[in-house]
């Protein structure tokens, strides 16, 4: 399990896409040890086991905001959210056209020992006011920050219950990222591993499970244009594309 949450950590903090690291950075934890501090955590209060951590993702509307702004955006919203409970690491992507943040917290709190819950009505109580307040405070409408998705009634994010959120945006951003890097269909299912996702090939098609999940999603349900076949050609096509500027 541990292995997933390494891996997500590595994602995050990849150095091509955080400007050399400097796009890093901590709360609760030193950036540096992250993986470390959240572990014994968890052995502290013997909850090793089921869920490691949770994944959110600030996104923002394209050339809305300067990468540096983002990460500031970003630190207060885990300052304001998480307080002195979780500990959280996060980092700015600035390496597609879309500046957005990943925010990987543990599941089990340093301080009390208890897990992370996200109860019905929550999103509008706690998380919510945060995005508007920060929103406000940069000059942005609220509608150009999201923090995980794209915009979906709030009765159907508390219905799912399967875990925080089931954020079919993130999961979109991960695939395109793992479509342009990959050489091939199985690299590409290992690039999403790397991402800290669980992949299975059934009947049906391929299912990815976000960390922090308790359910698989299928990549068509995704988008239509997520079949084996598409993203084959899709990755084919990148290839000759590359292939043909050298």
């Amino acid at each position: 399990m541990a292995m997933h949450l390494a891996n997500a950590i590595s994602y995050i903090t990849d150095e091509e896409k955080t400007q050399n690291g400097a796009l890093v950075g901590s709360h609760n934890c030193n950036a540096d040890t992250a993986l470390q501090e959240m572990l014994a955590t968890k052995r502290k209060y013997g909850k090793l086991d089921k869920r490691q951590g949770y994944h959110f993702i600030i996104s923002f509307k394209k050339q809305e905001v300067r990468p540096e702004t983002a990460m500031e955006i970003t630190q207060k919203f885990v300052e304001k959210y998480f307080r002195d409970d979780f500990q959280c690491l996060y980092a700015t992507h600035d390496n597609t056209d879309h500046v957005h943040s990943h925010i990987l917290f543990n599941s089990v709190s340093w301080r009390t020992g208890k897990k992370y819950r996200y109860e019905k009505g929550d999103w509008a109580k706690e998380i919510q006011p945060i995005v508007n307040e920060l929103c406000k405070e940069y000059g942005l409408s609220i509608q150009d920050i999201e923090v995980g998705t794209e915009e979906k009634p709030l009765k159907k994010w508390d219905k799912t219950r399967q875990g925080i959120f089931k954020w079919n945006h993130q999961i979109r951003l991960d695939v395109e990222d793992s479509i342009s890097f990959a050489t091939g269909y199985d690299n590409f299912l290992k690039l999403m591993e790397l991402k800290g996702y669980e992949t299975k090939q059934q009947s049906g098609g391929t299912y990815l499970k976000p960390m922090g999940e308790k359910r698989f999603v299928r990549l068509t349900d995704i988008s239509a244009h997520y079949t084996k076949e598409s993203i084959e050609d899709q990755i084919e096509r990148g290839i000759r594309r590359e292939n043909s500027r050298t």
